[in-house]
């Protein structure tokens, strides 16, 4: 019921992982052109989103047939072919969010656009981590504080199903859900976090917890998240509270950052237990490359596969069970052919071309640390 705060783990990772890799650089005194810190966002992200607008452009409506086969691909054929043009650009969330060409690529476009912020963060925050710091947090609270001014003026729901049931959806997704200056909170905090793991790693602060002080945190993060997922019950009271649905709009996502936050951070400093040691599992590395794959194309397969129906499925616990795992292992072997037969070799040759120091010439342009973000979108 609380799904939607699922993007914004992936926010705070995002996050973590730019400040992370720019104090790493720093130390190592390894600078790159801002040209190039950009141009590597877009390598990493933008062959797949490619492949995935081409697909819904040309050949999405000709992948199967049935009785409402038109009346769901239709759509999105037409969005694409309106408006596929913004999708490449990342600029959807914006410009058409009503209308959006893949509308699950809402996240590429955040991410991109958030990439493209960062360095009025990291330059400082190598340099002087003190104004760094206090840039993160002052963005942090005009993000909270634009999310509960949307919900105020949109009057809108903290639970999204309300919202697409009492009529103001549309206001929920283009103003709130898919807006970047609504959704940046985790990213900031994330910023905040690869700081203090980078003084702990590498510059051997030490933050010292006590058990029952770790004990604490723990339970206060539990609490923090199972929150973020279960309170929407305060907003599905019949008589609408304005005040409540906004306050839970602008502190779901930092809520939500802040106890993820303590999980990725106890398992730094050695307190995550049996959770650290599952989340170090090898084979979370191999998932990790096929996270993007899986995310743009899962909700495309689950459309052609739908469509397709022509009579009213049975539902029941194990059905929906086997739907579930016959849904990931389909998204899962689609993910590794494109992400093995079309992402990955386009990126090496174009990372090969283009920042390999054996080219002939190299741009140059204003400096800024590496970054290297590869894994998490």
């Amino acid at each position: 019921m609380g799904s939607t705060v699922a993007a914004d783990t992936f926010l705070l990772l995002s996050g973590l992982l730019t400040s992370y890799g720019a104090l790493l650089s720093r130390m190592r005194e390894q600078n790159l052109y801002i040209f190039k810190f950009y141009l590597h966002r877009f390598v990493r992200l933008m062959p797949l989103l490619s492949l995935m607008v081409v697909t819904y452009t040309t050949i999405l409506k000709h992948l199967g047939s049935g009785p409402i086969w038109n009346m769901q691909v239709d759509p999105l054929f037409q969005s694409c072919q309106n408006y596929w043009w913004s999708t490449l650009l990342n600029i959807q969330n914006y410009i058409n969010p009503s209308e959006m060409c893949i509308p699950e690529t809402w996240y590429v476009a955040v991410i991109i656009q958030l990439h493209l912020l960062s360095p009025i963060i990291l330059i400082p925050l190598v340099k002087y981590p003190t104004i760094g710091i206090t840039f993160a947090g002052i963005l942090i609270i005009c993000s909270i504080t634009s999310s509960f001014v949307v919900g105020w003026i949109y009057d809108l729901y903290g639970f999204p199903v309300i919202n697409f049931m009492k009529g103001t959806s549309d206001n929920y997704l283009s103003h709130y859900y898919f807006a970047t200056h609504t959704r940046a909170t985790p990213y900031f905090f994330g910023i905040i976090l690869g700081y203090i793991i980078f003084e702990v790693k590498h510059n051997h602060k030490q933050i010292y917890i006590s058990k029952f002080t770790s004990l604490l945190l723990w339970i206060i993060s539990i609490t923090a998240l199972n929150a973020c997922l279960f309170m929407f019950t305060i907003t599905t009271y019949e008589c609408y509270n304005k005040f409540a649905n906004s306050i839970h709009l602008a502190l779901l996502r930092p809520g939500w950052a802040l106890g993820v936050s303590w999980v990725v951070l106890a398992c730094v400093i050695e307190r995550g237990g049996s959770v650290n040691w599952f989340l170090s599992l090898p084979v979370f590395q191999i998932i990790s490359k096929l996270t993007y794959g899986m995310y743009l194309t899962n909700r495309t397969m689950i459309i052609v596969i739908s469509a397709q129906t022509r009579t009213l499925p049975y539902l029941n616990n194990f059905g929906m069970l086997y739907g579930f795992w016959g849904d990931f292992a389909y998204s899962f072997g689609i993910s590794i052919i494109a992400t093995l037969g079309f992402e990955m070799p386009i990126r090496v040759l174009i990372e090969e071309f283009i920042f390999s120091n054996r080219g002939k010439k190299v741009i140059r342009t204003k400096k800024i640390c590496e970054i290297d973000t590869t894994t998490i979108i």
